[in-house]
């Protein structure tokens, strides 16, 4: 297997699926603003470029795992941005973006002859954990043919991909809703885990109890045992401020109202407000409140 393909933004996620298209045989064009987050990849192998249009120039099939929608526009719509690019025919936004600036990016680029296939990813268990073994879902929306070409390349990653229409942005309404499911069970999950604690109920037994009835979801088998671990975090506060964002962005385009999104994104803005950076700061607010410590202390930086 030769095929050329390119890959912006190696951070976590992104670094995570280029390594694994690396071993399964594809031969990688890679560019990312830090050249630390390049630098393992390009010991497997990876052909290092200096700008987005670099690796359009090089690879007919590009992929792209951003960190914001103003990033994800400037990379594909901005000066030396892929939209420059002289070989791509397939732009695959692997980005939580949100539909404004999917829509954005596929109607520009369609203007050259480019389908976008809009392909958030979840991590599943984990995040980048669930990238690297493999425990991880691709939701695709686009062009039929577009998704049919890639689908096998997506398939050495996952076995679990997802069409869910011709339309992108479709698969952004996926992702955002699976976001809001999960920062809002992780959100009533640390509420309710110092409320235990008030009451004199030991949290690690407490989640034993919930993972054992149906109470149990990804935050109480995952992430809060995780965050009950002394100096972990599952995850930045600023990605799920994000998240929600997105979410309530999604539901006023919509036309409905999100009354549980919108308490929630005011509880994590709250946290940030109270200088928290981390997950673990969702637990520190109600810990405050209630008096009572759930979480170790944080270790001396």
């Amino acid at each position: 297997m030769t095929e050329r393909l390119g890959f912006i933004g190696t951070g976590a996620m992104g670094g995570a699926l280029a390594a694994g298209l690396i071993r399964s045989g594809y031969e990688l064009s890679i560019y990312d603003v830090d050249a630390a987050a390049m630098a393992p990849l390009r010991d497997q192998g990876a052909e290092i470029m200096g700008s987005p249009r670099e690796v359009a120039d090089r690879a007919a099939i590009v992929f792209a795992c951003l960190p914001s929608n103003t990033i994800s526009r400037r990379v594909a719509l901005g000066p030396d941005g892929v939209l420059e690019g002289k070989a791509l025919r397939i732009y695959v936004e692997n980005s939580t973006l949100g539909v404004p600036a999917i829509e954005e990016i596929a109607q520009a680029l369609a203007g050259t002859g480019v389908a976008t296939l809009d392909a958030p990813i979840t991590g599943g268990a984990g995040g980048k954990r669930g990238v690297e073994s493999g425990n991880f879902a691709a939701i695709i929306a686009g062009d039929l043919k577009a998704f049919d070409e890639i689908q096998p390349i997506l398939a050495t990653l996952t076995k679990k991909i997802f069409y869910v229409g011709d339309t992108p942005g479709q698969a952004q309404i996926c992702k955002v809703i699976n976001n809001a499911i999960s920062i809002t069970g992780l959100t009533i999950a640390c509420e309710a885990l110092v409320l235990g604690a008030k009451k004199g109920i030991d949290p690690k037994r407490l989640l034993e109890i919930i993972n054992a009835g149906s109470g149990r979801n990804v935050a109480t088998e995952d992430k809060l045992p995780r965050m009950l671990q002394p100096g972990v975090s599952p995850g930045k506060l600023d990605i799920g401020l994000k998240d929600m964002k997105l979410y309530l962005e999604t539901m006023h385009l919509a036309g409905m109202p999100a009354l549980l999104g919108a308490n929630v994104m005011e509880l994590w803005q709250c946290a940030a407000a109270q200088g928290e950076q981390d997950y673990d700061g969702i637990i520190r607010v109600f810990e405050r409140w209630a008096g009572v410590t759930v979480r170790p202390p944080r270790q001396p930086s």
